[in-house]
């Protein structure tokens, strides 16, 4: 256990300095002149840091308890920080963004469930048609907010749907050599909504839509949960 302890510190310090030089190749990539040049560098470099990122949260997950810190949060507000996250990509790929309904008051981790939208806005551009849409939008029940992420992508296969978030789980899609999976991202965004007392479902019809949905319970209910 104290070994996985070291190794956890090492890769969480080897995670932050990347940083750096990340955030300097930004720079640099924002002085050359050649547009398409530049656009391909940006691409690449964002793909580093968006890796790195998955990298830091992946392996302060066997840890979460100690990481965590639960408050009321804006849902539009944490939706909106984690599309600016994904800005370039979405731009890049010609991805319009919806956003309705959304003004409600959450209690999570905001730096946590970021992550979990990150990843799940990284899916949906990864596996995004021609002229795709996401849609952010909230419906509020008598215990829960649910936050539905809705795209028209390629979609899930019926058969892959009940093991999309299993570990090292890439299916049919992340099979194909047009996208690429580690199978890692959704099962440990499952691990972490575990841990925020939140739950996730997601249906889908292939060739049609994809719809992750993220239950947030209500105060009283959320005491409940997270006591469990």
């Amino acid at each position: 256990m104290e070994k996985l302890v070291e190794i956890d510190e090492y890769i969480c310090r080897s995670v932050h300095e990347l940083k750096i030089p990340i955030a300097t190749l930004n720079m640099m990539v924002d002085r050359v002149e050649d547009l398409k040049v530049g656009n391909e560098l940006k691409s690449e470099v964002e793909k580093v840091r968006l890796l790195t990122n998955s990298m830091l949260y992946g392996s302060r997950s066997t840890c979460l308890f100690e990481d965590l810190f639960i408050k009321e949060e804006n849902l539009d507000k944490l939706i909106k920080k984690s599309i600016k996250n994904n800005s370039f990509f979405l731009i890049e790929n010609n991805i319009n963004v919806d956003l309705k309904n959304l003004n409600y008051i959450i209690n999570t981790d905001s730096k946590w469930i970021c992550y979990v939208l990150d990843q799940i806005i990284s899916n949906s551009i990864k596996y995004s048609k021609a002229n795709s849409t996401i849609e952010f939008y909230a419906i509020e029940t008598e215990k829960m907010v649910i936050l539905h992420i809705k795209d028209n992508g390629i979609g899930i296969e019926k058969q892959d749907l009940q093991r999309i978030f299993n570990k090292g789980f890439t299916g049919c899609n992340g099979r194909n050599k047009l996208y690429k999976s580690t199978g890692m991202g959704l099962y440990f965004s499952k691990k972490v909504l575990n841990s925020l007392g939140h739950d996730i479902q997601v249906d889908s019809i292939k060739n049609e839509y994809c719809d992750f949905k993220i239950y947030f319970p209500k105060i009283s209910d959320y005491l409940n949960v997270t006591k469990k």
